[in-house]
């Protein structure tokens, strides 16, 4: 398994059909809330792969939640698809402000994050 990054917009405007932004910690919950998200957490289960998350405690940060849970879902199918049983994959939420964009970067536990411990 390969680590993959996927990026989406900080989004300072409310989209064009009225979806208005929500702070990532508040999108991360919706999307955790949604139908399709709780498949792929089965299908994880299913597959004896164990997924592991971080995410970023910042204010200033809103990204629309439709397009966090379909890139997130997309990070996770990916993972689910290069693993094996027994694998443990991480995802972490990488915001850059600087570039208006968060960085979701997936991959094996000890790829993602290989200066961490």
């Amino acid at each position: 398994m390969k680590v993959e990054t996927f990026t989406i917009p900080i989004v300072r405007t409310p989209a064009s059909d009225g979806m208005a932004p929500l702070e990532l910690i508040e999108a991360m919950s919706a999307v955790a809330a949604a139908r399709s998200t709780q498949e792929v957490i089965k299908a994880y289960e299913a597959a004896g792969v164990t997924g592991n998350l971080i995410v970023p405690f910042v204010a200033d940060c809103p990204v629309d939640p439709g397009a966090l849970g379909r890139a997130m879902r997309r990070a996770w199918k990916a993972a689910l698809a290069a693993a094996e049983r027994g694998d443990s994959i991480l995802i972490e939420l990488q915001p850059k402000k600087d570039v208006e964009v968060i960085d979701i970067i997936v991959g094996p536990a000890a790829g993602v994050r290989p200066d961490k411990p």
